[in-house]
């Protein structure tokens, strides 16, 4: 019963804060049109408009205080070209009761971005093909758009020929590769079970008739020193212009070792469309939008954002020394240290009552949001994730998870710091983890009171939600009355494996802090629905439909897992494991011939978005 009050709870308080946010008493109006605005202008009236949200945010922070009421700021349509990062802080936000008001004016769509577009093409090779276009300024980026599709880095259609690997790299048959120039650029790109990790090349030397490939440190030695998973044999090469070979693939000379012009862009287009009639951009900055306050004592909060697309990012940090050495769920591991990936279209920590509401987050060279220690209270509802890189949604860090002083314990009771009631609702998330194949598009670390509803996840490398951390370090963690519910999940784990539509890692809660995973539709042909992995603890799971699974519907494989109830699964077959203790796991309803039972069918029905926000696909 208290966790049923919990939930309507918390349904209650979001109607109500939209139907307040509707029909709230705006005291203040300022507009932005970054065409027709100027910084210096008042803001306050279509014909007086600020250019920049930077220039709104300071004019809106020497009045706010004065305002006893909402501020709305409009954004007209059009494009939001940022060469810096918006930095929000403590100082932006709105007093308790009012909220300042991001909003796309009428139907208007406003996009903010760091993507510069690329005109000045020519052709640079006629017999293949080559296009290049020199760059304004030395740009550094891993990501080429074409016409909002996303081009690929030059890449090997295979693995390294008869390689072997050791702890300085590789040898290989193909001593052709040491004739090939800016050997520094090329990366080694891993598939090694539910991980994905990414290397540099720093030299290749010719042995013996064979090529010996020495990789970048330390990021070799973190790829290789990562626990069950480790680099071995490459999956395939990536990153020279000796590989750009294929329609749709391109590459970034930093040196001018190819024609004397450094920073110039090399791009293989479709022979179907000429290279004058496409749009085609590259993003500048790693992240678009920082909301962060002072500490946990001093927060930003009260503000929205609806109706906005974030769009173009980067994410350099795996071309450097350091390489990409994931763990799972896109966790780097460094030798036991742990933390997420540190590039999110929009970032925010420490930060109370931030909600984002139809929000369209694409292109995106890093994560979509991530949150850091010190959120509470935040909402992410009706947003649309398409074409990222990494996670769409990422709730906590991992870093020092272990420590008790850290402010990303696993067991952490500061009240400020925990991650508590950060809700994720009704959003579409398809195609994350494009570069970075062991990401989730939706994952939480140590949270609490945090609803995962009606959200629709499709084509995804890895798994669909990832809750938790921590394996059977600790016996118990400050992650309770979590809820993951009606969401739909399909097509996932098409290049990795070892997780699931819905998968926990470690403890939730106790006897009295139950958290659920109920009347969730997960169909696709790889692997498991459901998965309690190590530590997993104190779930219930009722009414889930699961279909076409490879492997097992519901993975709870060792003894470790405990204090679990799983009830009134619908499937097409009747397989799972079943090895934990104090674990009951009902029989599963199995379809017969594809006719569903009826309370499966209502299920499936439910599952997934809202009607009121199927419309964001």
């Amino acid at each position: 019963m208290i966790l049923k009050n919990h939930i309507l709870r918390l349904a209650t308080l979001g109607l109500l804060f939209y139907t307040t946010m509707a029909l709230a008493d705006i005291k203040k109006t300022y507009y932005i049109d970054p065409v027709k605005g100027i910084d210096t202008n008042n803001g306050t009236s279509l014909e007086t408009p600020f250019k920049t949200i930077e220039g709104a945010k300071l004019s809106i922070r020497n009045v706010k205080d004065k305002v006893k009421g909402d501020i709305m700021v409009y954004l007209r349509g059009g494009n939001y070209n940022l060469d810096k990062t918006i930095s929000f802080n403590q100082t932006d936000g709105a007093a308790d009761g009012y909220k300042i008001i991001f909003k796309a004016y009428a139907e208007e769509k406003p996009i903010i971005t760091s993507e510069v577009v690329l005109t000045n093409w020519v052709i640079h090779d006629t017999q293949k093909s080559i296009y290049k276009c020199k760059l304004p300024s030395n740009i550094n980026t891993r990501q080429l758009y074409v016409d909002n599709g996303r081009a690929l880095r030059a890449r090997s259609k295979d693995t390294l020929e008869n390689a072997t690997y050791d702890s300085i790299g590789h040898t290989t048959t193909a001593t052709y590769m040491a004739q090939w120039k800016n050997i520094e650029d090329l990366e080694m790109v891993y598939k090694e079970k539910f991980t994905n990790p990414r290397c540099g090349v720093k030299s290749i030397q010719l042995k013996d008739s064979r090529a010996v490939i020495t990789m970048k440190q330390p990021g070799w030695l973190y790829c290789r020193s990562k626990g069950i998973t480790r680099a071995g044999y490459p999956w395939y090469i990536e990153n020279s212009y000796e590989l750009l070979d294929t329609e749709g693939e391109w590459y970034l000379d930093k040196t001018g070792v190819i024609d004397g012009n450094p920073y110039t862009i090399y791009y293989k287009p479709f022979n179907n469309k000429p290279i004058n009639k496409s749009v085609i951009t590259i993003p500048l900055l790693e992240k678009l939008i920082v909301l962060e306050g002072e500490n946990e004592d001093n927060k930003i909060q009260n503000l929205v954002f609806e109706g906005i697309t974030f769009k173009g990012t980067t994410w350099m940090r795996p071309s450097s020394e350091f390489g990409h050495s994931d763990a799972q769920n896109s966790v780097i591991r460094q030798l036991g240290r742990e933390f997420i990936i540190d590039g999110a279209a929009v970032t925010l920590r420490n930060a109370n009552a931030i909600f984002f509401e139809r929000c369209r987050f694409v292109q995106l060279g890093g994560a979509g949001i991530n949150m850091y220690s010190g959120c509470q209270d935040n909402l992410i509802q009706g947003c649309y994730f398409r074409n990222i890189s990494a996670s769409g949604i990422q709730i906590g860090d991992y870093l020092g998870f272990k420590i008790p002083t850290s402010k990303n314990f696993l067991q952490l009771q500061n009240p400020k710091l925990l991650l508590r009631n950060n809700d994720v609702k009704n959003n579409y998330l398809d195609s994350c983890g494009v570069d970075y194949r062991s990401a989730n598009a939706i994952s939480a670390s140590i949270v609490q009171d945090m609803d995962i509803l009606h959200n629709e996840i499709v084509n995804m490398p890895y798994g669909g939600i990832h809750i938790g951390w921590g394996w059977v370090l600790f016996s118990s963690s400050s992650a309770k009355n979590n809820n993951i519910k009606f969401n739909r999940i399909e097509n996932i784990l098409t290049d990795l494996d070892d997780c699931a539509g819905i998968y926990n890692l470690g403890p939730q809660g106790s006897e009295t802090e139950i958290s659920r995973i109920d009347s969730n539709y997960v169909k696709t042909s790889n692997d498991h629905a459901l998965y309690f992995d190590e530590g997993s603890s104190w779930f219930i799971a009722d009414n889930n439909v699961f279909e076409n699974i490879k492997s097992v519907n519901i993975n709870i494989s060792t003894k470790d897992k405990h204090d679990l109830i799983v009830t009134n699964t619908f499937a097409d077959d009747k397989t799972f494991w079943n090895k934990g203790t104090r674990v009951r796991v009902d029989p599963i309803i199995v379809a017969i011939d594809g006719k569903w039972p009826a309370p499966a069918l209502e299920i499936m029905q439910k599952a997934g978005l809202q009607e009121q926000y199927k419309s964001i696909k």
